[in-house]
C-alpha cells in the first residue's frame, strides 16, 4: 500500500484542540517533527468549523472547553456524515474524569488518554488511530466498488450481446475473487456472513478470534458467537447483525471490552459492521474490526502505572512536578497544592513564578532559562510561599527526560524543603563561629582524660597550638598541688553531672599560674551514653584584679556619695524654697500688672464710659451725634469687657479679696462658660493660708480642672474642701470620666503626664504630698493635702449669715424725707472716676453730692460728721475692701443705705457685698444708665416702709 493512500504515514492531518495554549504548542512541535500536518483550536466552534473545512484524518480533542464540552463536540462530529468517519481521541485531566463520564467517552470517542500524557503514549495512540482510520477507509472503498459493480452487472448484461455478457461475468467473478481474496488475505480483522445468516469469509487477522470454532465456514453465525462470547452480549451482537442485514444501518461500536466465554480472556475491539451485497446477489453484512486487546493491556498497565507514580509522587515529602521541553509546567504532584493551596489550572506553563519571592525571582528565572537552552541538570536554592504566606527555603532539582535520539521530551523537578535543615546548619555554624571565635578556652577531653578538641580562646589562654594540646592529657594544665581535682571532676562527669563556675588555678605552657573559673558539662552520643567533657575555662586573674580595685573605687564612691547626698538635699531645699518663689513671685507680677490696668486703665474706661451716657441724657440730643455717641459708647463698653477679663486672667480678684473658697467658685464660673461644670464644696469662710500657698493651692486647683477638661471626656467635675482634724487642708478633684488604667496612672507620675509633675513638686516644697485614685470607666479622684499652721483656725461657714445680716439690716432701716434731696458720699480712690459720677448725680435735682473720699478711713470719718443718706463706694479701696467698708459703715451708721460700684460684678460678689449690709452691687460700665434710678429706687423703699421701723 503506497503511502498516498495509508493516512498513518507521514503528512496525515492531526487537528488538537485545547485551551491549554502551552500543552497545544508542545504537542504540534512534538507531532510535526513525527511527519504530520498539525493545526490547532482553542475551543469547540472553532474545531468543527476545522473539521468540516480541512477534513483532519485524527482529532486531539480536550474535554475541558470554554464554550463547548469536548463530549459534546464529539458527538456532533460522529453525527454528521462528511465527520463521521474522522478518528476522535478524548484528552481529559484525572481530577475532572468521573466513572460515568468515562462511560460516556467510550462510547462516543474512538479513544482517550489522561493527563499527565507521556509524549511517546501520544505518538503511540495516534499511530494506532490512523492505521485503524486508513483500514475503514480502505474496507469502504473495497465495499463501495463491490456494491457498485454489482449493481451495473445486470444493465450491461441487457445491452450487449452474449459475447460481451461472458466477458462481464468474468470480470465480475475476477473482482469478486479479488475481493474475497483481499478479506481472507487481511492482516485486519474481517469476515462476512451471508444472507442465511452464516459465515462464509473470514480474513486471515480474524482467524485467531474463531480459533476455538471448528469447522468455521458455512457454521450459523449465531452459534459461532454464542460459543465465543457469554450471555447477554452474545444475543445483543446477534441482534445487531440482524438488523444491519435487514435494514442496511450500519453500526459502529468503539472500545468493546468483553470476556471470551471460551478462553476466559479478556479483550477488547473496536468493531463496526455494514451490509452490502454479495456475489450471488443478495445481501450480507460484512464486519471489520481492530484488536484494542494489546492496547487495553498497555492502557490498562500505563494506568497502573499512573496510578502507582501519582500515588508514590503524591505521598513523596518533596513537592514534584513536570515541564515540557520548553519549561512549561503541565502537572504537580499533591503536594505542591496543599502546599501552596492552588489549582492545576492556575499553575499552567509559568504560573509558579507568582510563588516566588520577588528577591529571588529573576535569579530562578534565568537560571531556569540557561537550563532549557543547555539541557543541563538544573538545581537552585530558593524560598517559595505556602497557602499561609509564609516563605520556606527549597533545595530545587530538575532532570531532563529524553528520548532514545537524544532529544528532551519533558523536564521531571523536585523542591525539597530544606528550612529546618538551613536553619539548623546557620545554628551550627553560628555556634561553631562563636566556639571558634570565643575569648574563653573551650576544650572537650574523653573519659580519659585526653584532649580531643582547642579552640583559638584554649591557644590564648593557655600558650600551647592546637596541634600541640590534641591527644595530650588534660593534666599538663594543672598545677601539681591540683592534681587531684581531675579524678573528681570526671567523676561526675560519669555521673551525668555538671560543674559549674568551679574556681582554680591551672598553668599557660610557660609555667605561668592562672586564676580561671571552669565550667565543665558531659558530652553524649546518640544513645545517650557519656563520653566525654566539655570544659569552658574563663580568665580570672584581670577580673580579681578588677574586683580589688572595685572593691576599693566603692569605698572611695560611698564616701563621696555621702558627700554629695548632703549637697544634693541642700541643693534641693533651696530648689524647692526657689520654686516657691518663683510661684509667688509670678504671682505677685501678674496681679501687679491686674491691678495697674484696674486702677488705671479700666478707671479711664468707666469715666469714658460715664460720660457718654450723660452725653446721651442732654436735653435735645443733637441728631448728628447720636449715631456717633451710641457707636462710641459700643468701644467703651467692649473696651471695658475686654480689660475687664484680661485683669481676671491675671489675679482673679476673688483670691486676694475674698480668700481661696471665694476663689475656687469663681474658678468654677470661669469654666462653665468653657462647658465644664464644676461643684464646688466648701465647709469653711475662710482657711488661714499664706499668700504663697494659697497661690500654689489655686494653681493646682485651675491645673487639675484643665486636666479634667481635656482627657475625662466628662462635662462636670467636683471640687472639695474639707479642713481636717490633724489640722491640715484637703482638697479633692473628682471626675467619673474615663479614669486611667494601673500603667497610665503609673506613667502619670512621669514627666510630661497630666501635669502632676509640677503639682506633686510644688506640695512637696511646702511640705504637703499629692494622691491619686483612678480605675478605668469608674473616674479619678486627686486629693491636695497641705498642713496648716498650728495656730490657724477656720471660721465655720453659716448658710443662715446672710438671712441674719439682711433681717437686721432691714429692721435697722430710717425713712428719708420725701421732698428732701437725696444726700450722697462719693467714694472711691481714682478722682476721675468721683468727677465723672460728681457730673453724672449732678444732672439730676433729685441728688446731692455731699463729700467725696479716696480711702475708707477718710470716707468713715465723713459719714460720721455728714450723716450723708446714701453711699455710694468702690468695693476696690487701697486700704480696706468695700465688703468689710460696708459693715464698717452700717456697723456704725445703720439707717445710711450704701450702694456698692466695680468693674467685676461676679454672682459671689454681690451676694457678699449684699451680706455685708449693701443694698446691691453696681458695675462701673452702666453707672449712667442704672445709678440714679437705683438711688432713686432705694429712696422710694425707704420712704414706703413703715415709720415705726424708722429709729
Amino acid at each position: 500500500m503506497s503511502s498516498s493512500s495509508n493516512p498513518s504515514a507521514r503528512g496525515a492531518g492531526i487537528l488538537i484542540v485545547g485551551r491549554v495554549r502551552s500543552l497545544r504548542e508542545s504537542r504540534s512541535r512534538m507531532l510535526g517533527r513525527a511527519g504530520y500536518q498539525v493545526s490547532e483550536a482553542s475551543a469547540g466552534q472553532e474545531a468543527l468549523r476545522l473539521a468540516a473545512t480541512d477534513s483532519p484524518e485524527l482529532i486531539i480533542l480536550d474535554v475541558g472547553l470554554p464554550d463547548i464540552d469536548g463530549l459534546e463536540v464529539c458527538r456532533r462530529l460522529k453525527a454528521e456524515h462528511a465527520t463521521s468517519h474522522i478518528m476522535v481521541l478524548l484528552v481529559s485531566s484525572s481530577r475532572t474524569l468521573k466513572k460515568s463520564f468515562a462511560v460516556e467517552v467510550e462510547q462516543e470517542a474512538d479513544s482517550y488518554l489522561r493527563e499527565p500524557i507521556d509524549p511517546v503514549e501520544l505518538l503511540v495512540g495516534v499511530r494506532m488511530l490512523l492505521r485503524l482510520a486508513g483500514l475503514e477507509k480502505q474496507n469502504r472503498r473495497l465495499i463501495r466498488q463491490s456494491q457498485t459493480q454489482d449493481k451495473i452487472a445486470p444493465y450491461r448484461a441487457a445491452n450487449r450481446d452474449m459475447t460481451r455478457s461472458k466477458q462481464v461475468e468474468e470480470d465480475l467473478r475476477a473482482a469478486h475473487d479479488t475481493f474475497r481474496h483481499l478479506v481472507e488475505q487481511s492482516p485486519f480483522g474481517v469476515y462476512v456472513v451471508n444472507a442465511d445468516f452464516r459465515l462464509i469469509q473470514v480474513s486471515a487477522g480474524a482467524q485467531k478470534v474463531f480459533q476455538n470454532v471448528r469447522p468455521l465456514l458455512g457454521r450459523d453465525f449465531a452459534d459461532v458467537l454464542r460459543r465465543i462470547w457469554p450471555e447477554p452480549f452474545a444475543g445483543e451482537a446477534i441482534d445487531l447483525f440482524r438488523h444491519t442485514l435487514e435494514t442496511g444501518k450500519p453500526y459502529h461500536a468503539p472500545s468493546t471490552i468483553e470476556r471470551r466465554r471460551d478462553s476466559g480472556e479478556l479483550e477488547a475491539y473496536d468493531w463496526k459492521i455494514e451490509r452490502l451485497m454479495l456475489p450471488d446477489g443478495r445481501w450480507g453484512v460484512v464486519c471489520h474490526f481492530y484488536d484494542l486487546s494489546e492496547r487495553q493491556r498497555y492502557e490498562e498497565s500505563q494506568r497502573e502505572s499512573e496510578a502507582r507514580f501519582h500515588t508514590l509522587a503524591d505521598n513523596i515529602s518533596q513537592l514534584a512536578w513536570m515541564a515540557d521541553e520548553r519549561g512549561g509546567f503541565f502537572w504537580y504532584n499533591q503536594r505542591w497544592f496543599d502546599y501552596t493551596g492552588t489549582t492545576l489550572e492556575e499553575m499552567q506553563g509559568w504560573g509558579w513564578q507568582k510563588f516566588h519571592h520577588p528577591d529571588h525571582l529573576q535569579h530562578v528565572v534565568e537560571k531556569w532559562r540557561q537550563a532549557l537552552e543547555t539541557g543541563a541538570t538544573w538545581e537552585d536554592t530558593f524560598p517559595l510561599r505556602g497557602r499561609d504566606g509564609q516563605y520556606r527555603w527549597f533545595l530545587s532539582r530538575a532532570v531532563p527526560i529524553r528520548n532514545t535520539d537524544g532529544r528532551i521530551l519533558r523536564w521531571f523537578g523536585t523542591n525539597t524543603d530544606i528550612t529546618d535543615l538551613r536553619e539548623a546548619e546557620q545554628a551550627q555554624a553560628h555556634l561553631a563561629a562563636i566556639v571558634t571565635h570565643s575569648d574563653d578556652a573551650i576544650i572537650s577531653k574523653d573519659l580519659n582524660g585526653l584532649i580531643t578538641s582547642w579552640n583559638r580562646g584554649a591557644e590564648r589562654l593557655f600558650g600551647y597550638t592546637e596541634q600541640e594540646a590534641i591527644g595530650r592529657s588534660i593534666t599538663m594544665l594543672i598545677p601539681p598541688d591540683r592534681v587531684d581535682e581531675e579524678p573528681e571532676i570526671l567523676a561526675r562527669i560519669r555521673s551525668e553531672e555538671s560543674v559549674e563556675h568551679f574556681e582554680t588555678v591551672r598553668r599557660r605552657k610557660d609555667g605561668t599560674l592562672l586564676d580561671i573559673s571552669l565550667t565543665v558539662s558531659p558530652i553524649k552520643d546518640d544513645e545517650g551514653r557519656v563520653i566525654g567533657a566539655s570544659k569552658v575555662a574563663r580568665d580570672m586573674t584581670t577580673r580579681k584584679r578588677q574586683e580589688e580595685e572595685l572593691r576599693r573605687w566603692k569605698d572611695e564612691l560611698e564616701t563621696r556619695v555621702q558627700e554629695r547626698t548632703g549637697e544634693l538635699l541642700a541643693t534641693q531645699g533651696r530648689l524647692m524654697t526657689l520654686t516657691s518663689q518663683l510661684s509667688l513671685t509670678e504671682q505677685r507680677e501678674r496681679r501687679k500688672l491686674a491691678r495697674e490696668l484696674h486702677d488705671y486703665l479700666a478707671q479711664m474706661l468707666v469715666v469714658g464710659q460715664m460720660k457718654t451716657g450723660m452725653l446721651k441724657k442732654q436735653i435735645p440730643p443733637k441728631p448728628a451725634s447720636t449715631g456717633l455717641l451710641q457707636d462710641l459708647g459700643k468701644v467703651f463698653q467692649e473696651a471695658l469687657a475686654y480689660t475687664r477679663t484680661l485683669i481676671a486672667e491675671l489675679s482673679p480678684p476673688s483670691l486676694e479679696d475674698s480668700g481661696l473658697p471665694i476663689a475656687l467658685k469663681w474658678l468654677a464660673e470661669r469654666f462653665e462658660k468653657d462647658g465644664l461644670q464644676v461643684d464646688v464644696q466648701v465647709n469653711c469662710v475662710s482657711i488661714p493660708l499664706p499668700e504663697e500657698q494659697s497661690v500654689v493651692v489655686f494653681q493646682a486647683v485651675r491645673e487639675l480642672l484643665f486636666n479634667v477638661m481635656k482627657h475625662a471626656d466628662v462635662g462636670q467635675a467636683t471640687v472639695t474642701v474639707t479642713p481636717d482634724q490633724d489640722n491640715s487642708l484637703r482638697i479633692a478633684v473628682t471626675d467619673h470620666g474615663k479614669g486611667l488604667s494601673p500603667d497610665a496612672l503609673q506613667r502619670s507620675a512621669q514627666p510630661g503626664h497630666l501635669g502632676l509633675i509640677s503639682v506633686r513638686e510644688r506640695f512637696r516644697a511646702m511640705g504637703g504630698r499629692v494622691d491619686v485614685e483612678s480605675r478605668p470607666g469608674q473616674g479619678t479622684t486627686v486629693t491636695l493635702v497641705l498642713p496648716l499652721a498650728r495656730s490657724a483656725e477656720t471660721k465655720v461657714l453659716s448658710s443662715k449669715l446672710p438671712e441674719m445680716q439682711n433681717s437686721a439690716l432691714r429692721t435697722q432701716n430710717s425713712a428719708l424725707p420725701k421732698q428732701a434731696a437725696i444726700r450722697v458720699l462719693l467714694v472711691d480712690d481714682h478722682k476721675s472716676v468721683r468727677q465723672g459720677l460728681r457730673e453724672l448725680l449732678a444732672s439730676d435735682d433729685r441728688i446731692r453730692v455731699v463729700s467725696e473720699a479716696g480711702t475708707c478711713e477718710e470716707a468713715l470719718m465723713l459719714a460720721a460728721n455728714l450723716v450723708p443718706d446714701m453711699v455710694v463706694t468702690d468695693i476696690n479701696l487701697p486700704d480696706m475692701d468695700g465688703i468689710e467698708a460696708t459693715r464698717r459703715f452700717k456697723r456704725l451708721h445703720p439707717q445710711m443705705v450704701v450702694i456698692g460700684l466695680s468693674i467685676h460684678t461676679e454672682e459671689h460678689m454681690k451676694r457678699e457685698i449684699v451680706s455685708a449690709g449693701a443694698e446691691t452691687l453696681l458695675s462701673k460700665e452702666w453707672a449712667a444708665e442704672e445709678l440714679i434710678a437705683t438711688i432713686v429706687k432705694c429712696r422710694d423703699e425707704r420712704l414706703r416702709e413703715p415709720k415705726s421701723d424708722y429709729a
